[in-house]
């Protein structure tokens, strides 16, 4: 593999998500998002946070912390999570092995078509993501 080098704005994807790096060991993804709640789920991969611009709250291990820009979270394979923020936040996430990164490119694609949530839930399974009541 070759050496990757992307300037600020280059990246697979818009301005909301942009894909940085998609291997089979690793994948990196940035996000500049509006407010957002994403429900409790588990996957099949560590993945990492790192808070770039606003605030966040994550939920791991039954309780909530509040991530200010800077901040760094690790959930690892296997760990319930869901997080949320009420305003801008710009952020990365890294998950290992790779292939987070796909499935977050297909669930915003299947989601602007009109996809319906059990379409949704076989995409998650495909990508080892299960939500969590």
């Amino acid at each position: 593999m070759d050496p990757i080098i992307l300037a600020p704005g280059e990246g697979d994807g818009d301005e909301e998500r942009s894909t940085k790096l998609s291997t089979d060991e690793l994948g990196v993804v940035e996000f500049h998002v509006e407010k957002d709640d994403v429900g409790d789920h588990i996957h099949e991969c560590d993945e990492i946070f790192y808070v770039l611009e606003g605030r966040m709250t994550f939920r791991a291990d039954g309780r909530s912390y509040d991530v200010d820009a800077g901040g760094f979270v690790f959930i690892p394979s296997g760990s319930r999570h869901g997080f949320e923020h009420s305003s801008r936040a710009h952020y990365l996430v890294i998950s290992s092995p790779g292939g987070l990164e796909k499935y977050f490119a297909e669930t915003e694609e299947a989601e602007a078509n009109g996809a319906r949530e059990e379409e949704l839930e076989q995409i998650a399974a495909r990508y080892g993501t299960t939500s969590v009541d």
